[in-house]
């Protein structure tokens, strides 16, 4: 490894990425982590060199993202330092841990690729080193770090199960049939779209934590993918709806909806209605007919099916009907 410290025009940095860093997502520029790192280079520049190799490509995910705030503020120069060019899986896992904004699973799916690479990598530094000392050998199991690829996932947070899941994820990910899913919230709420599954999934994996780690909407796990694409798979319209048409979508988010709000407690349905009502006097007298019309339909749709299944035989309870099995 070189350790002097070179200066280089960033402009001749750029666009220089080593391949295996182009599967890491960039830190987008509107994000927290980016902001305090662009003010840090504003106000002091660059003080931690950036990582190349031999043929000037970036090497890790810190130092592209302090190139891209070089290039921002228009430095003249920055600090390099040239590592090899295969220590880029190392340098990539090392510098996931740092990804606050990530979650651990996240960090498995982008970590896992690297993982074995890394491994071999500072296997093989580690023999070079006993090669060159062989008095440290009988120390060596206790200085030279990670001795298996599971050990090096832990020195990122990541346990055994989650390995597992990684991987399995990413061979789900091989798939590449396009399957319909039906798009729920935002703009397009509603429609359908035709991708693969990792087209569909690993946004949802890599997305931000925005309002801490228990939000809502917080980023899928990867137990969540493997089930949602095993639901996908079998057509479970309770989960990511898959070929679901537009009116099918708002009948079931209607009856769902209908269903929570029946569970409400008495206070809650009146603090809920209370809210609706509020609503309702801002619209347009037009739109209130409208939905007062729509509404009335509704209800003589349920009161029929109510009368028909009032009107159906019973058999008792846990009795099933004629020509049904249990």
């Amino acid at each position: 490894m070189n350790t002097k410290i070179e200066q280089r025009d960033p402009n001749d940095l750029r666009g220089h990425i080593h391949p295996a860093l182009k599967l890491i997502p960039e830190l987008d520029e509107a994000a927290p982590e980016f902001l305090a790192i662009a003010a840090g280079v504003g106000k002091c520049g660059i003080i931690q060199p950036l990582l190349v190799d031999e043929q000037g490509r970036i090497l890790d995910d810190h130092s592209r993202t302090l190139l891209r705030c070089a290039l921002r503020w228009q430095r003249k120069s920055v600090p390099v330092n040239v590592r090899a060019s295969e220590d880029v899986h190392l340098l990539i896992i090392h510098s996931l841990a740092h990804r606050r904004h990530l979650s651990k699973s996240a960090i498995a799916y982008l970590a896992y690729p690297h993982l074995q690479p890394a491994f071999e990598i500072a296997r093989a530094n580690k023999l070079a080193k006993l090669a060159k000392n062989p008095e440290n050998a009988v120390v060596a199991s206790a200085d030279y770090g990670a001795k298996t690829v599971e050990d090096l996932g832990k020195e990122l947070g990541i346990e055994r199960s989650m390995l597992f899941e990684a991987k399995k994820v990413h061979e789900l990910f091989a798939d590449k049939k396009v399957y319909t899913f039906n798009v729920r919230g935002g703009a397009t709420d509603g429609d359908n779209v035709e991708m693969t599954l990792r087209a569909w999934f690993e946004p949802k994996l890599l997305q931000a934590f925005v309002g801490g780690e228990h939000e809502q909407n917080r980023p899928l796990g990867l137990g969540g993918i493997i089930a949602g694409i095993t639901a996908v798979k079998e057509g479970d319209k309770s989960k990511f709806a898959p070929k679901m048409s537009q009116g099918d979508f708002f009948a079931d988010l209607f009856t769902r909806d209908l269903q929570k709000f029946n569970k409400l407690t008495d206070s809650r349905r009146s603090a809920a209605l209370a809210v609706i009502e509020k609503s309702a006097a801002e619209l347009p007298p037009e739109e209130c007919d409208a939905a007062a019309d729509t509404m009335f339909e509704m209800g003589r749709i349920y009161r029929d099916a109510a009368n028909k299944a009032k009107a159906e035989p019973r058999h008792g309870k846990g009795a099933s009907r004629i020509g049904e099995t249990k």
